[in-house]
C-alpha cells in the first residue's frame, strides 16, 4: 500500500516524517500509554491507519510553560496531572478538527509534531519501558509483518518498510 512513498534505504526519520506529515489524528485512547491513531490518505492506494503508542516523556507546545502547567495542576489535585492535561490537550484538538500534522522536526533528544494551527506535541527518544514510541500499520497483517517505525532505548528503528521505490 506504501510503494512508491517510503524507502527501505531511507532513514527512520525520513520515513517517519513521510507518514506523518498530512496524515489526520482520528483517535485518541489510553491504556498505560497514549495511542494516537492517524489516517492518511495515499491517492489510488486508499486510507492507511497507524497507531501511533508512546510512553516516553513528552510535553504539549512549549516545554517550560508544560512544566509550570503541570507544575501548578499538582499544587490543586493529588497525583501527577500530565497525562490529564495531555488527553485534554489532544482531544481539544480533536474537538477543534486541528488534526492534521503539518510538519515533524527532528531534535538530539526528542521530536516535535507541529499539526495545523501551530500546536505542537514533542516526545523523547528515551523511555524506561520497552519502547519510548512507535508508528505502526493497522492492518489485518501478522504482527511480525506489520510496517513500523519505533524508538527502543534511545535507538530509532525501522521494520518491513517497502523498498526500491523512491
Amino acid at each position: 500500500m506504501v510503494n512508491g512513498l517510503l524507502d527501505e534505504n531511507f532513514s527512520e526519520k525520513n520515513n517517519l516524517e513521510k507518514l506523518m506529515v498530512g496524515a489526520r489524528m482520528i483517535s485518541v485512547s489510553y491504556d498505560e500509554r497514549f495511542h494516537l491513531l492517524f489516517q492518511k490518505n495515499l491517492n489510488e492506494y486508499g486510507n492507511l491507519e497507524m497507531d501511533f503508542s508512546f510512553d516516553a516523556m513528552y510535553w504539549f507546545g512549549n516545554r517550560d510553560e508544560w512544566s509550570k502547567r503541570i507544575s501548578d495542576s499538582e499544587r490543586n489535585t493529588f497525583g501527577d496531572q500530565s497525562d490529564c492535561l495531555l488527553a485534554y490537550e489532544l482531544v481539544r484538538l480533536r474537538y477543534a478538527n486541528l488534526i492534521k500534522v503539518k510538519r515533524v522536526d527532528f531534535y538530539d533528544d526528542y521530536f516535535t509534531i507541529e499539526f495545523i494551527g501551530g500546536a505542537t506535541l514533542s516526545i523523547a527518544y528515551y523511555s524506561d519501558s520497552d519502547y519510548a514510541w512507535y508508528l505502526e500499520e493497522v492492518s489485518l497483517k501478522r504482527e511480525q509483518e506489520k510496517m513500523v517505525i519505533g524508538c527502543q532505548g534511545n535507538q530509532l528503528f525501522q521494520n518491513n518498510i517497502p523498498g526500491g521505490i523512491s
